[in-house]
Order: C-alpha cells, then sequence, then structure tokens
C-alpha cells in the first residue's frame, strides 16, 4: 500500500512537471491583435495634436533597467526628454502614436523570434484608457528557453501617467 502511494505520488509529480513545462515553454506569442487594432483606431480618431505624457518602463534582461521619458506633443510635434541615464541610450518615445509603434514592433519582433526554432513563449497584457484608448499598462513577459538549457526571463512593464491635454480650446 505504501509503495503504491509512493508511486502514485511520484506519477503525479512527473506527470505535472511534464505538462506543465511543457505548456510553459512552447514557443509562441499571446496578443490581442483585434483589440490592440481597435484602440489604436480609436486613439487616432481622437486625433489629439497638444498632450503630454510620462511613459515609464521597467525593464529586466540581463540586468534591471528603467527607461522614463516626459513627453510633450504641440501641434503634432513630439518632444520627449529623458528623465534619467537609462533613458539617455533608449529608443525615444515622442508621442503616443510611438508607444503604439514600439508594441506593434515589439510584437512583431518577438512573432520573428518564435519561428526561428528557438522555444519561448511572450505574452503581452495591455489595459487601455477607458476614455482616450491609450495603452495605459502593457506587461510583456518572455520566457526563453535558451541553448545552455538553462532558462532567461525578459519583461517589461511599461506605464503611462500624468496624461494631460494641453490645448484644450
Amino acid at each position: 500500500m505504501k509503495n503504491r502511494r509512493l508511486l502514485f505520488s511520484l506519477f503525479f509529480i512527473i506527470h505535472f512537471l511534464l505538462f506543465s513545462c511543457n505548456v510553459f515553454f512552447n514557443s509562441g506569442i499571446t496578443f490581442d491583435e483585434s483589440t490592440f487594432e481597435e484602440e489604436y483606431q480609436l486613439w487616432k480618431e481622437n486625433n489629439f495634436t497638444d498632450y503630454s505624457f510620462i511613459y515609464d518602463n521597467n525593464c529586466f534582461d540581463s540586468r534591471p533597467f528603467h527607461i522614463m521619458f516626459n513627453v510633450s506633443v504641440n501641434n503634432g510635434i513630439g518632444v520627449s526628454t529623458p528623465a534619467n541615464e537609462d533613458s539617455s541610450h533608449a529608443e525615444k518615445i515622442e508621442s503616443m502614436e510611438d508607444v503604439f509603434d514600439y508594441i506593434k514592433n515589439l510584437v512583431i519582433e518577438k512573432e520573428k523570434m518564435s519561428r526561428i526554432g528557438m522555444k519561448k513563449h511572450y505574452y503581452f497584457d495591455i489595459t487601455y484608457d477607458e476614455l482616450y484608448h491609450f495603452p495605459q499598462k502593457v506587461k510583456i513577459e518572455v520566457d526563453i528557453k535558451n541553448a545552455k538549457k538553462s532558462m532567461d526571463v525578459y519583461s517589461e512593464n511599461i506605464q503611462i501617467t500624468d496624461f494631460t491635454l494641453t490645448n484644450t480650446q
């Protein structure tokens, strides 16, 4: 009886590990493209030309880094000011369109990487502002099982804060 319980327990543990790892390491991408495109269209229909916001991106790759820009758009022309040292080396975000483009380009890049045979899965979780339809919070997690059989985890947590319409005549 004791051996049966031990065998059953071992079977359950092995079964759980095999199937949970299999799901965890499946290649692919989790991204709601239709909602993304719908929210982007609604954002564009607002036709805002004067606004400001703070772009805040906490990332972890081989080391943690924090990218932050103060963004101001006047008459459709964006200017961003890096708010810290990590930001001075990052791709500039100068408008809300740049935020949408950054997300879309990241999805395209990760889809390509997913197809080259490395086992990885990318999760994109986006919360949109209900009134203005911009991506208010973006969580990106990438689980990568690399050739060394070790696990690297990459993540980005983007927040758009202090969004303000600056010329509301």
